[in-house]
């Protein structure tokens, strides 16, 4: 039966039979990503494609997590150098900087909300 959850969204319990490897998947993506299996398999099913930018940075960086989450510490390192590089590939030259600084200031503030 439909429900309506705390984020606005209806929602409906579900049961499935899936092969052991997916759901062993499906529990590391719940780990990498703190998000409820429910959540994890509507990413997953929806492929979303957000209409602002705060979900859209939060889908994506969850995906990227997901993505990186079992690769060896080395590894990973090397994946997201090679992520940040395709990423940086397609802005004008300017703009890696400009993102690089707006994404240390906004840490920065982030921090300090948290702390205060």
């Amino acid at each position: 039966m439909p429900s309506s959850n705390n984020h606005g969204h209806t929602v409906t319990e579900i049961t499935a039979t899936v092969m052991v490897q997916t759901e062993a998947a499906l529990k590391r993506m719940m780990e990498s990503t703190q998000l409820t299996i429910g959540e994890v398999i509507d990413r997953l099913a929806l492929q979303m494609m957000p209409r602002d930018k705060e979900a859209a940075a939060v889908l994506a960086s969850e995906r990227v997590a997901m993505c990186f989450s079992q690769l060896p510490k080395a590894q990973s390192m090397a994946a997201y150098l090679e992520f940040l590089t395709m990423l940086a590939s397609i802005l004008s030259p300017k703009e890696p900087d400009e993102l690089c600084s707006g994404a240390e200031q906004r840490r920065i503030e982030l921090m300090q909300e948290l702390e205060g």
